[in-house]
């Protein structure tokens, strides 16, 4: 067997398919400042590399950008999730598959105000 270069290796693994498709991701508001997020099952498609779980990503406030910098891991196949907000704040929330391959298409992103306690 011949051994492979690093820029070889990386040539070669950038033709992995990764999970193209986004998932549909709903954010449900459950008493007070609880919120459920759910997201549709992603398969476990050979196809698309060896499967390992979610990853939802967030942002908080009003800035507009396209960057979430704030992530959760979430490992086998869990299709939903729980977040606990600020009063009055604003979130938006995204999520994608990833396999050992990287990471795939991020859902469209879903963006809610939670509940103003007190205020």
């Amino acid at each position: 067997m011949t051994p492979v270069d690093h820029e070889t290796f990386a040539f070669l693994n950038s033709f992995v398919a990764v999970y193209g498709r986004s998932l549909n991701l709903t954010v449900t508001a459950n008493s007070g400042l609880n919120l459920r997020l759910s997201w549709e099952f992603a398969e476990d498609n050979p196809n698309f590399g060896s499967f390992q779980g979610y990853q939802v990503l967030y942002s908080r406030g009003n800035d507009i950008s396209e960057d979430f910098l704030l992530a959760m891991e979430i490992n086998n196949n869990i299709t939903q999730a729980w977040f606990v907000g600020e009063a009055c704040e604003f979130y938006s929330f995204k999520v994608r598959p990833y396999s050992l391959e990287g990471y795939g298409k991020p859902s469209e992103a879903v963006n809610v105000v939670t509940a103003c306690e007190g205020k």
